[in-house]
């Protein structure tokens, strides 16, 4: 006689019971990977990126990176200077800032052997030295003498003067009787006292040396004498683009 199988050992209920194993199974797996994210969500990540990735991000407060300047281009030529300078033979001196406009003379050595000076009385006269370089010109000092009166009143007393005279960066202008300026900027002056002076140095006198300008008045009257201790030479430099 068969007997009848248990409702344990029965195919169905087999069926039943795995199918709730699997469903047990993958709530706990759904249950676990949802306590895994939550925690993984409130875990700061780790850093990977390169050095500059992890630098602060800017903000209102930060202080920002400094723009580099410009590189500064070279100064415009002044108007009416010639860029690419020449040598010119002067007619007129000018200085802007001063307002002086002196007509020049081209003359050679006096009885000293000396650059020749303006006839004395003329105040405002200046006198290109002939036989060195023509302003413009690419070497050597350009050399020009004002008058200089012990009780004032010419052109080297002017350029002397404190708080008036020839400023450093002073713009010069040498004239032709055609017009063509060949421009210069005042640098600096020199003290020469006549007794301690070399003729063979440079200090008025250069033919080949870098282009300058080189204006010599007197100074430091005697009237002892009624003669001159010294000699002012100021110095400027050419005007090019």
């Amino acid at each position: 006689m068969t007997q009848n199988p248990s409702s344990e050992n029965r195919p169905g209920h087999s069926r039943r019971t795995r199918l709730i194993g699997l469903l047990v199974a993958l709530l706990v797996i759904a249950v676990a990977a949802t306590m895994i994210w939550r925690q993984t969500r409130d875990v700061p990540q780790a850093a990977t990126g390169s050095p500059a990735s992890l630098a602060p991000a800017s903000s209102a407060s930060a202080t920002p990176t400094p723009t580099p300047s410009p590189t500064p281009s070279r100064a415009a030529v002044p108007a009416g200077c010639m860029a690419k300078q020449q040598p010119i033979t002067p007619s007129t001196m000018k200085i802007d800032r001063m307002k002086v406009s002196s007509p020049v003379l081209s003359l050679g050595l006096d009885t000293d052997n000396a650059a020749a000076a303006p006839p004395k009385d003329e105040p405002t006269t200046t006198a290109w030295y002939n036989r060195g370089p023509r302003p413009g010109s690419a070497k050597g000092k350009v050399v020009l003498t004002i008058h200089t009166y012990h009780k004032g009143g010419a052109l080297g007393n002017e350029l002397r003067q404190p708080g008036s005279g020839l400023t450093k960066g002073d713009l010069i202008r040498m004239t032709d009787s055609s017009g063509r300026q060949a421009c210069y900027r005042y640098d600096h002056n020199v003290k020469v006292m006549v007794k301690d002076y070399d003729p063979d140095s440079d200090i008025i006198y250069d033919d080949h040396g870098r282009p300058m300008l080189a204006i010599v008045i007197c100074w430091d009257y005697d009237a002892s004498r009624n003669d001159w201790d010294s000699r002012i030479v100021f110095y400027a430099t050419p005007v090019t683009a």
